[in-house]
């Protein structure tokens, strides 16, 4: 109807004539009477003549579609919605271990937390609220979940404002990883370094498991000596590409058989001992072949001087 309707108007504006919207009926088989008709043109009929955009509009109605702003504002809802609670761990509440864990990673990487807070002190009063609190510790990349952050904040709460949090005292303590305080009244300290931990639950091993390694090493050192093996230290480097002193956990029995010492462990041990000397990097956990070598080397030095 649409196309009939389109051949009438000269004008382009949506309008015909009476007589042209009878015509048209009549062109498309619609045979309605006289009282239709006028109730038709009643309806539709304005200065300009019948609005056919309008009656056509009423009588062949497109099928609604969904803006795709609704879907694009779906999705980024989804997206930018908060993480689901997930249940909180107890070592998320052990201030002991949260503290360790960022000492760890002011040795590793150098970084000095209090230039990230205290731009946040405008008025260098050693205070600064939750939000900046937790906005300046996630510039430092020290990738701690909310149990932890919220753990943090309660126990260097200001004591005078509460909704604030003493940035200078919690600064001054984990910085004691690098710097000894107060050295003017006792000079003759000797500073100690903080040496971080690597532990993780990924490699803790049990009882039995640390006998298993306690045991394999033994085996593994009797075995170098017994076969007169060299240092193991450059066979993993080189199936350390990157140099950066991990290799994936096959290549340790790829060098104990190199070194002919394929023999001197059980295939448990071998998967113990990678465990204990995993390091997670990337997406997988590899084999920190460094502090494996480290091991055995000390283990060497204490059997050569063992009196029996």
């Amino acid at each position: 109807m649409i196309i009939s309707a389109d051949i009438w108007p000269c004008h382009n504006n949506g309008h015909v004539s009476r007589a042209q919207f009878r015509q048209c009926l009549l062109s498309n088989g619609l045979l309605s009477s006289n009282e239709e008709l006028y109730a038709l043109e009643q309806r539709y009929n304005d200065e300009l003549g019948f609005n056919y955009f309008w009656f056509l509009k009423e009588v062949e109605p497109n099928r609604y579609e969904e803006p795709l702003y609704n879907a694009y504002s779906e999705e980024m809802k989804r997206l930018n919605c908060r993480e689901t609670k997930r249940k909180s761990l107890d070592r998320e509440r052990d201030i002991v271990e949260i503290l360790a864990k960022i000492k760890g990673h002011i040795v590793r990487r150098g970084v000095r937390v209090i230039e990230f807070l205290e731009q946040f002190d405008s008025h260098n009063q050693y205070c600064v609220s939750r939000e900046d609190f937790a906005r300046g510790l996630d510039n430092c990349c020290l990738q701690l979940t909310p149990t932890e952050l919220e753990t943090l904040m309660s126990i260097f709460a200001s004591p005078m404002r509460r909704d604030y949090v003493d940035y200078r005292r919690f600064c001054e303590t984990v910085e004691e990883a690098v710097t000894q305080a107060c050295l003017e009244r006792a000079p003759l300290i000797v500073p100690l370094q903080h040496i971080p931990t690597r532990d993780t639950d990924r490699n803790f091993l049990n009882f039995e498991e640390r006998q298993l390694v306690s045991m394999g090493l033994q085996k593994l050192v009797s075995a170098m000596a017994t076969k007169r093996t060299g240092d193991l230290l450059p066979l993993f480097q080189d199936h350390d590409r990157a140099k950066c002193g991990t290799v994936p956990k096959g290549s340790l029995l790829q060098v104990l058989s190199i070194g002919g010492l394929q023999d001197a462990l059980s295939g448990r041990e071998i998967e113990v001992v990678a465990k204990c000397f995993a390091l997670e990097r990337g997406l997988r956990d590899e084999f920190n072949y460094r502090e494996f070598c480290k091991a055995v080397d000390l283990l060497q030095v204490i059997v050569k001087r063992k009196p029996f």
